[in-house]
């Protein structure tokens, strides 16, 4: 990237056998090293909404389905 340049990196967290692992906010630090991280939006997914007919898990366990992404937005000093 040439200085100045902009970059975003869409992403989300993982959710994998239970455990979470948040890769969006890892991923941030780590290119923050030699990047500006500028900015993160939320990208919600609201068409995935209509699929969802019951809650899921209730009442032995929770569990999320995840419905957003990050949008790092990063530019290169």
């Amino acid at each position: 990237m040439r200085s100045g340049a902009y970059m975003t990196i869409i992403v989300r967290n993982v959710k994998k056998e239970g455990k979470l692992y948040p890769l969006a906010w890892d991923l941030a630090k780590k290119l923050s090293e030699f990047l500006e991280l500028r900015d993160e939006k939320i990208w919600c997914q609201t068409e995935k909404k209509k699929k969802i007919a019951a809650v899921c898990g209730y009442p032995h366990t929770w569990f999320s389905i995840p419905m957003h992404h990050y949008c790092l937005i990063l530019r290169k000093p």
